[in-house]
């Protein structure tokens, strides 16, 4: 099974499961887990999913990265590099 990380575009610093994000639209969410990503090695574009959830509890949902500013990676990808 790989392994994926999620890391905060701003300061490329990891963002750990249960952090608080913040969506394009300025709402907080609780990041749960990094779900997919398709690094594109030979071009393309690069994409990664995530799963947010609300604070209160309330419905989870499973969005690009780029709508909380992260980028999820996959550290054995980048090892073969």
């Amino acid at each position: 099974m790989i392994s994926l990380v999620a890391y905060d575009k701003t300061t490329g610093e990891i963002v750990e499961d249960g952090a608080i994000v913040t969506s394009f639209r300025g709402e907080k969410m609780i990041f749960v887990r990094a779900t997919r990503v398709n690094e594109m090695r030979y071009g393309g574009r690069r994409s990664g999913l995530i799963v947010i959830r609300e604070p209160d509890g309330g419905f989870s949902l499973e969005v690009y990265d780029n709508v909380c500013n992260l980028e999820v990676r996959s550290p054995e990808m980048e090892a073969e590099q």
